[in-house]
């Protein structure tokens, strides 16, 4: 579920090709773009989109959910499709691993968008955003002992179901609001037995003022704290992101949130800022210009949500007749596009072509 913000630019020079960034070397290669291959609707098998990918390293394979549309002949809103690869270039056709309940105004979550997986307690726990027609966005959870699929949603009676009609939303908006975007993009990283989410919520403001990154934690997966709003160094105004990918870097002991500066617009650049405790972040720094009209970032880390500043990637949304200079009127049609940000990954000219058969544990 997409909503329109405004940003805090970033006041800084965009990138050069090469850079040190926080004592680590990063290889900033923002002319790496992969793109799908053949008829975009070949991803789907009709016309729909892509986008808000949650990336998961586990053992031999990288495991991609993201945003995607329904089936095509229903009215709900999302799905969430999973995809796996070997080396972060070719990827098995997708698949379906949540969908929503119904559009039940009391019950149902009518989407199912902006994943984030990460793993705790043994089990995958994947975190997604929907949208209750009275309170506005919520964010929603289902788990699994496999990324492979089999997840189950938490019910409001406490059970854990393939696709219960009574899905128990675990994050609220700050105000219930059906005429605002309310909670969602949660972004979510394991530290020390503790699930920390970060995520949208522009409830309690004026949604011109576009979204606000909140903070949340929990040490059981489903009950989480009161979500406080995070501070930006510098920032003249409350801090306004895309979606705001958090991950954890072990080798700078710090949390590290990417984000775009533009929504769907020419020359968008990827920012990182740093934080210690989640809460109080640096002024973002600039990683390099993304694909034009790009949105919606997601990282590669593991399955605890650190990444590796040695060898990661980015994935976005573009739209589905990106060349370099996009139409921004293609809404509602976007792939999945990579950048290579460190590391050194299979030269391909086509990237997130999907291979088929789908690949199976």
């Amino acid at each position: 579920m997409k909503h329109k913000v405004l940003f805090l630019s970033f006041l800084i020079a965009s990138a050069a090709s090469s850079q040190t960034l926080l004592g680590v070397a990063i290889d900033v290669r923002g002319t790496d773009i992969v793109v799908p291959s053949g008829n975009p609707n070949n991803m789907l098998g009709y016309e729909g989109y892509a986008y808000a990918p949650s990336i998961i390293q586990d053992g031999d394979y990288y495991h991609m959910f993201y945003c995607s549309t329904g089936n095509g002949t229903d009215t709900l809103w999302d799905y969430v499709r999973h995809s796996v690869s070997r080396d972060g270039v070719v990827w098995s056709k997708p698949n379906i691993v949540i969908t929503p309940s119904h559009l039940d105004a009391v019950n149902g979550e009518r989407c199912a968008c902006d994943p984030s997986v990460v793993k705790f307690g043994g089990q995958w726990y994947l975190y997604y955003g929907g949208n209750h027609s009275k309170s506005g966005g919520e964010i929603y959870v289902a788990k699994s002992n496999s990324l492979w699929g089999g997840f189950a949603k938490l019910s409001k009676r406490g059970t854990w179901e393939n696709n219960p009609p009574d899905p128990k939303p675990i994050i609220s908006p700050t105000i219930a609001n059906s005429n605002t975007y309310g909670a969602g993009q949660p972004s979510a990283v394991v530290i020390n037995g503790t699930i920390h989410i970060w995520y949208t919520d522009n409830s309690a403001y004026n949604p011109s003022e576009g979204g606000r990154r909140h903070h949340t934690s929990s040490t059981d997966g489903t009950n989480f704290t009161a979500g406080t709003e995070i501070t930006v160094m510098g920032a003249k105004k409350p801090f306004e992101a895309d979606n705001g990918e958090v991950k954890w870097s072990p080798k700078l002991n710090k949390y590290l949130m990417f984000d775009m500066n533009s929504y769907y617009g020419p020359g968008p650049q990827l920012g990182m800022l740093t934080s210690v405790d989640g809460l109080d972040w640096t002024a973002p720094q600039s990683l390099g210009v993304m694909p034009d009209y790009s949105f919606n970032i997601g990282v590669s880390g593991d399955a605890l949500g650190w990444v590796d500043l040695r060898k990661y990637f980015v994935s976005m949304g573009v739209p589905w007749d990106y060349d370099g200079n996009a139409n921004p009127s293609d809404t509602h049609r976007w792939n999945l596009v990579s950048v290579a940000m460190a590391g050194s990954f299979p030269k391909r000219s086509r990237f997130m072509a999907w291979s088929a058969p789908l690949l199976t544990e």
